[in-house]
């Protein structure tokens, strides 16, 4: 069986993880792709680990998604990963186990990211965690395949085609 391709979808909350992953994942379907979308808080739920902010827990909690996103895409589906998870071995460790990886960083500017955080239904309900990007130092990618700017982007379809294209031979 070939292997799917593992979008992984990276960066601070509120730049738009899952907003992207709900379109991509939408856009492969239409190209008749076999796709599951896997979102890091959803993932925390299911896990049963509420409350694992600390820097090992979201190291942890990141191998983990990368370890079920291998699985699943070793079966032939493509998965889509949106997750935090920006630390430099899990990034090597995909890079490493998975033959289709496409990292995708978004990034936007502090006050859009801040505006959209304030959007969600209880604001309040994470500010005393650790926080990467504020406690908790983010390890970037080294060579993330895509960057996006999703202040400004829109997710067209010529945005997520061109997301696709490298790995369209699989």
């Amino acid at each position: 069986m070939k292997p799917g391709r593992l979008y992984w979808i990276t960066g601070l909350s509120g730049t738009g993880k899952t907003t992207l992953a709900q379109q991509l994942t939408e856009y492969l379907r239409q190209q008749h792709r076999q796709v599951v979308m896997l979102d890091g808080d959803d993932l925390r739920a299911v896990y049963g680990l509420p409350g694992q902010y600390q820097e090992h827990e979201r190291l942890a909690m990141g191998m983990r998604h990368a370890r079920l996103s291998l699985l699943l895409a070793s079966q032939g589906l493509d998965v889509v990963c949106a997750t935090i998870s920006l630390f430099h071995e899990i990034q090597q460790w995909n890079r490493a186990q998975q033959a289709h990886y496409i990292e995708i960083l978004l990034t936007c500017d502090e006050a859009t990211r801040l505006h959209r955080l304030q959007q969600r239904p209880d604001p309040a309900a994470f500010r005393d965690t650790p926080a990467v990007g504020t406690s908790i130092e983010p390890q970037w990618p080294t060579a993330p395949d895509h960057v996006i700017d999703s202040g400004k982007a829109l997710y067209t379809e010529s945005l997520l085609a061109s997301l696709t294209a490298s790995s369209n031979a699989t």
